[in-house]
């Protein structure tokens, strides 16, 4: 039998690398060195080849049943997982993959690891696999800061970029700039990422270069606002760790085989979807808004996205993704299969989190925030939606803060500023259930999971958001500015107030605030909560015609 080792390589703290600069280049520039470490792997194992005196190098890599010497099963946003027939190659691979980060990517933390033998096909490739990743875990553990690779002392200037000690003098325009070594190679690399930039996004590298000019916000064009967003899967965790289970069926008699195969299969299509889903989500974008968008999407492989872009565009180009990656991925096998399998239903749900920022907000700080919307808004609705079984019930979840002037700067922070008497002013995170034509679903929502969702629609806050801007025939507003600015004063005043204030808006013209109608929605066991504010951050975003004029200025609040 073949003696086979699991490697696997891996960047963590890249968010950190991606966001710890201000310049929308070294962002760009940090993303394709990031990107660059399963290409490194790729390349030791061709070098391993040319140093060999093989001359069949055919079977290099492939199927390890097939006789090739390194089988791949996933190479995507910085990371690469691969099983070996031989230990020592593996750990040749590490060695040089992590040399090579030191030197083209300092400041970037990779780490290798490499498992214990297995006979080949004996059914311990889910094991060997588990047990990589789990050991990886425990090896980040010791691994120092990166910030410990840049001592100040003795002192040496310091990089105006990133605040480390300056390594070399980097060409910018005309002149030249002081660096750090980790900046001037973000800077260096920002070139190369072009291509795959415009590649992902679907927009050509003209359209890239000029995107990270506007949006570092020193060009006259630059947008008064940013967007930073970034994007998960809901559940993939535990999916992937059953893939043993959901991928081979008792009784293979080649388990690891197929096991290997449709790991792959599994990492490159979810790769495939959400590349799709965004570069078809910025097409419908473009085409709507008649305009190419800034977007430079930084990350994005497997179910992670993070991406920059101008505030006019990122929410509906996040909806748009969110959506139509749920759509693809419930349609193509090679995901929905296993998602079907593990749970009853092809559907594999996502979250975003939004941060809306002025252009010189500290990136990393606007990045953090994004984050903390995900992971503690909006994928709340992950385990609030839940079928008659108490069944995780996927779907697509939205939380959004529009920065203005508001000092909070967490989460917890943030909806300590929207608690007012009698309610909360902000009903997120903000779901909707997508249902593919060709895949259809019927799940039944619990009681708790429909009192709970009732208020929250990601539709109803859109629609409301349209409702806002909405104009008549001689393009005045419908319902004026005046008006609603001082509903949303009296919202902050508390809930009785600014019903109070409402019911006599109602009773002068019905018809025209009915579509704010409940302003407030009960909530069992919580405070009641409200969709407008919200509505009202989000609504000179989306209106992407260009009705919101530049005194419609959104309230600082968060979605």
């Amino acid at each position: 039998m073949t003696t086979v080792v699991a490697v696997l390589v891996e960047t963590h703290g890249k968010q950190e690398f991606l966001f710890s600069t201000g310049k929308r280049r070294e962002s760009v520039g940090a993303s394709q060195l990031v990107a660059d470490v399963p290409l490194w792997a790729l390349g030791e194992i061709a070098d391993q080849t040319d140093r060999t005196d093989r001359t069949d190098r055919t079977d290099r890599t492939g199927s390890i049943a097939e006789g090739a010497e390194v089988e791949i099963l996933l190479r995507t946003s910085g990371t690469f997982l691969a099983f070996c027939r031989s230990a020592h190659t593996a750990r040749e691979l590490v060695t040089a993959v992590t040399t090579k980060a030191l030197i083209e990517a300092p400041g970037l933390a990779v780490t290798g690891v490499v498992g214990e033998p297995f006979e080949w096909d004996s059914g311990a490739a889910p094991a060997s696999v588990r047990a990589v990743f789990a050991e990886m875990a425990n090896v980040r553990v010791g691994v120092p800061s990166t910030a410990t690779r840049f001592p100040v002392l003795p002192v040496t200037a310091l990089c105006p970029s990133s605040a480390l000690p300056a390594a070399e003098l980097v060409s910018m325009g005309a002149g030249t700039e002081l660096r750090s070594a980790v900046s001037a190679a973000k800077w260096r690399a920002a070139e190369r990422a072009y291509v795959r930039l415009a590649a992902d996004s679907g927009l050509s590298k003209a359209n890239v270069r000029d995107a990270i000019r506007r949006l570092d916000g020193d060009d006259p064009q630059s947008p008064e606002r940013v967007a930073v967003v970034h994007a998960d899967g809901n559940g993939l965790g535990a999916l992937i760790a059953n893939l043993g289970r959901l991928l081979v069926d008792d009784g293979d008699p080649k388990p690891d085989t197929t096991y290997a195969a449709r790991y792959r299969e599994f990492s490159e299509t979810l790769d495939t979807v959400s590349k799709d889903a965004f570069r078809d989500a910025v097409g419908r974008l473009a085409a709507t808004t008649g305009r190419k968008p800034d977007v430079l999407p930084l990350v994005l492989g497997g179910d992670d996205l993070t991406f920059v872009a101008d505030a006019a565009v990122a929410p509906e180009l996040t909806r748009h993704f969110l959506t139509t990656f749920v759509e693809y991925a419930a349609t193509r096998d090679g995901v929905a299969g296993p998602v079907r399998q593990q749970t009853g239903d092809p559907r594999l749900g996502i979250a975003a989190g939004i941060a809306i920022v002025p252009p010189h907000f500290p990136f990393a700080a606007a990045y953090r925030l994004a984050e903390e919307l995900l992971s503690d808004v909006a994928k709340s609705a992950k385990t609030r939606l839940v079928d008659v079984h108490d069944r995780p019930v996927p779907s697509v979840s939205l939380a959004v803060h529009v920065h203005i002037d508001s000092t909070a700067s967490t989460v917890e922070q943030l909806q300590a500023d929207l608690a007012v008497p009698g309610g909360l002013l902000t009903a997120a995170p903000y779901v909707h259930q997508v249902r593919p034509d060709d895949q259809p679903v019927d799940r039944v929502l619990s009681g708790p999971a429909e009192a709970w969702l009732t208020g929250r629609g990601l539709d109803q806050l859109w629609s409301l958001a349209a409702a806002l801007v909405e104009r008549d025939a001689n393009g005045r507003r419908v319902r004026p500015s005046a008006q609603l600015h001082e509903l949303r004063a009296r919202l902050r005043l508390g809930r009785t107030t600014a019903q109070e204030y409402f019911r006599r808006l109602r009773s002068a013209d019905a018809d025209r605030w009915a579509a704010l109608d409940p302003l407030f929605t009960e909530r069992d066991g919580g405070p009641a909560t409200t969709m407008l504010l919200d509505a009202m951050a989000l609504a000179p975003f989306l209106d992407l015609a260009g009705a919101a004029t530049a005194h419609d200025e959104p309230e600082s609040s968060h979605a």
